[in-house]
């Protein structure tokens, strides 16, 4: 899978995911198959992530091929959702970006997932983090590339700290 979803935090995604074609997808839920959130595989940018609730959603990726290559996974509520950055393995920012400002990302949960990206990580990242409605757990929404990410409150000396250190890892 892209770096968007790393195989190696699939304990902390809360849901599952499978690549499939869109074509396929359309076939499932022509067939009154349930829910499917669904964003492209390769060309990330071919079309924003959305959830597919069934044919009558399908009008949304009407200009995208069949045999486009997609990550599916389970639909999920998020109750809150926040970026955590991170710069040279480290977390340099945690912000805010969607749902209940009370609800709190597992604090243990984000260090387990840094830790466990910091390895193989880019030097500039961030991890969207929620809290799942149906558990109450602390999960991975998606984890960003750091080449171009929104700021979202991050202080703007570490932001561009952070975006300066991908791309000198980019072009290097």
């Amino acid at each position: 899978m892209p770096f968007d979803y790393p195989e190696n935090l699939a304990p902390y995604y809360g849901r599952s995911f499978r690549r499939t074609t869109l074509g396929v997808v359309r076939r499932r839920l022509n067939d009154g198959g349930g829910s499917v959130f669904v964003k492209p595989a390769e060309r990330r940018k071919r079309f924003t992530g959305l959830v597919l609730g069934g044919p009558e959603d399908l009008w949304r990726v009407a200009s995208v091929g069949d045999n486009v290559r997609v990550v599916c996974s389970d639909v999920v509520t998020w109750l809150t959702e926040w970026r955590v950055f991170v710069h040279g393995g480290e977390v340099v920012g945690v912000e805010h970006y969607d749902g209940d400002t009370a609800l709190r990302p597992d604090a243990d949960v984000v260090e387990a997932v840094v830790t466990a990206l910091r390895a193989t990580c880019p030097a500039g990242f961030a991890i969207d983090v929620g809290v799942i409605g149906e558990t109450g757990r602390t999960a991975v929404v998606e984890v960003n590339d750091g080449f171009a990410l929104g700021r979202y409150g991050l202080d703007p000396d570490a932001y561009v700290d952070l975006l300066v250190a991908r791309w000198r890892e980019l072009l290097a």
